[in-house]
């Protein structure tokens, strides 16, 4: 467990060290769950944005992941959802003007053509 442990301290300094305004997190992941990272990012940053896309269903997962600073939960199965919870959350980074968020809108919607042909 120790080079576990040194994994997760270096992950921490590496996070601390970009300071992301938008994090995509899987629920399984080596080391740490998604919501346990989660909960490492935002005690250390309350403002990062955190989005969950896992597989798993499991009962209470909303509710944990939301008390780690989760911003939005999207399944895997309905991943067509995951550009819309990208959207949504950057519209709530201060800083982001419309002509910034037009760009990201067209990026977003030019993946989601290129990715139903």
């Amino acid at each position: 467990m120790r080079g576990g442990r040194e994994r997760i301290v270096g992950r921490k300094k590496k996070f601390q060290e970009l300071k992301p305004d938008l994090v995509l997190l899987d629920l399984a992941m080596p080391d740490m769950d998604g919501i346990e990272a989660a909960r490492l990012m935002s005690g250390s940053d309350p403002t990062v944005l955190i989005i969950l896309f896992t597989v798993l269903h499991l009962e209470g997962l909303e509710i944990r992941a939301y008390k780690a600073g989760i911003s939005a939960v999207v399944s895997k199965a309905q991943g067509w959802n995951l550009l819309k919870s990208i959207e949504t959350a950057i519209t709530a980074i201060p800083g982001i003007n419309s002509v910034n968020r037009a760009v990201i809108a067209e990026n977003s919607s030019a993946v989601v053509r290129s990715q139903s042909h």
